[in-house]
């Protein structure tokens, strides 16, 4: 099923979630652009059918970041609040999250693919924070990026404003894998099709683990993760499933429950 609004077009298919931004040239996010994947997002909360939300674009950019038509006033206040709602509900799903990124990523765009679970870049993509530039900063990077990159990089980053190519992505920890532009399709592929042979359910409780062991001191983070792993992620047919195929010897059969 594919369904476009505001310059974005949500496509839902056998367990695969994609979200693509489709304002060319720039791909600038809107508040009504972000609205609807915000929409979106709260409505794939509930799903466990769902193994894997995409985010990428169309063009030659993926996204030039938010709309600095809509900093302005009262209107401004709204679209921060949108963007970081955004965040809490990427943060909240509990379905790995994966952005394949063909072009530009500044801005906002930028704490999008290294907010996300998984990233891959082609070749040409770029990757930066200019907000220093025009006299703003961006409030997710502040705090995302020391965890992921150290202080002092993510100082250089944010202050400078400098953009960075996809090799120097990698290097930060804000992308998994750069791989040729011509190649970057099929690649996206490759984590799609391993992700999509798992149970959802599984995946899903896999998720919270790792990402209740990245936030929670370790060991409440222990505790945290044995529950889930013990009461929760053991209790499903596909856990108990996938234990039997490993001791028989055969591939599982998946009910996503």
């Amino acid at each position: 099923m594919e369904e476009k609004q505001n310059n974005i077009i949500f496509t839902d298919e056998e367990g695969l979630v994609t979200i693509t931004l489709d304002r060319q040239p720039l791909n600038i996010l809107s508040l009504e652009m972000l609205q609807d994947i915000n929409e979106r997002l709260a409505e794939l909360q509930f799903r466990s059918d769902v193994k894997l939300i995409q985010f990428c674009a169309n063009g030659d950019i993926f996204s030039a970041g938010l709309s600095m038509e809509q900093h302005n006033g009262e209107m401004a206040y709204h679209l921060i609040n949108e963007f970081h709602r955004l965040f809490g509900l990427l943060h909240g799903i509990p379905i790995p999250i994966l952005a394949v990124v063909q072009g530009p990523a500044l801005g906002g765009a930028c704490e999008l693919v290294a907010y996300c679970d998984l990233a891959i870049a082609g070749e040409k993509a770029k990757f930066g924070q200019p907000e220093i530039k025009v006299g703003v900063f961006p409030t997710v990077a502040t705090v995302l990026y020391p965890y992921i990159m150290g202080k002092k990089r993510a100082m250089e980053l944010i202050l400078t404003g400098t953009i960075i190519s996809a090799k120097q992505a990698l290097e930060l920890n804000m992308i998994n894998k750069v791989v040729p532009d011509a190649s970057l399709e099929s690649e996206a592929k490759n984590i799609i099709d391993a992700l999509l042979a798992h149970s959802s359910v599984v995946v899903q409780y896999t998720k919270q683990a790792l990402i209740n062991s990245r936030l929670l001191e370790f060991t409440e983070a222990l505790r945290t993760v044995e529950d889930i792993y013990l009461t929760q992620l053991l209790q499903t047919l596909d856990a108990q499933e996938g234990i039997r195929a490993f001791l028989e010897k055969r591939k599982a059969q998946w009910e996503n429950k």
